[in-house]
């Protein structure tokens, strides 16, 4: 029984030195602990930006990289069609976001609401997603051309 004890007591600890590990890198690196953005339409994922954040860890440990302007991000264009439908899927769970959209650079943002689709009218459009998670909030980045 002694033993049975003594392992289960050297897992939990090994479980909350690993926890500790995980949490001291990610300080270190919070680009990689930040939530991530996938953004698909008819299967083709969109090459997405994280633009800024502002991240909590353990011990209310804080990180923060201020959001840098749209016209500072280095932003690839996808093509496509009108009318497909845009999905996003974040790696954590997201308590909260809001989709803004830009035409041909023009930097000027209008919210979007309810089913995300690519316009039908042609040119360039820049998206802004900003999600609230558990840890903070992050800011993202994609550009899409409708030919």
């Amino acid at each position: 029984m002694k033993k049975f004890i003594a392992a289960i007591l050297l897992l939990v600890l090994a479980a909350g030195a690993a926890v500790l590990v995980k949490d001291a890198l990610d300080v270190r690196n919070p680009d990689y602990a930040v939530a991530k953005l996938t953004v698909t339409a008819d299967s083709v994922e969109l090459p997405v930006s994280v633009a800024g954040y502002q991240w909590s860890f353990l011990f209310d440990r804080q990180t923060a990289k201020k959001p840098a302007p749209v016209i500072e991000q280095n932003l690839s264009a996808v093509t496509l069609l009108g009318g497909e439908k845009l999905e996003l899927n974040f790696s954590q769970p997201v308590l909260s976001y809001t989709v803004r959209q830009s035409q041909n650079y023009s930097y000027e943002f209008f919210d979007l609401e309810g089913e995300i689709t690519v316009p039908f009218e042609p040119g360039g459009y820049i998206y802004e997603v900003r999600a609230e998670f558990e840890h903070g909030w992050v800011l993202y980045y994609f550009y899409i051309v409708v030919s």
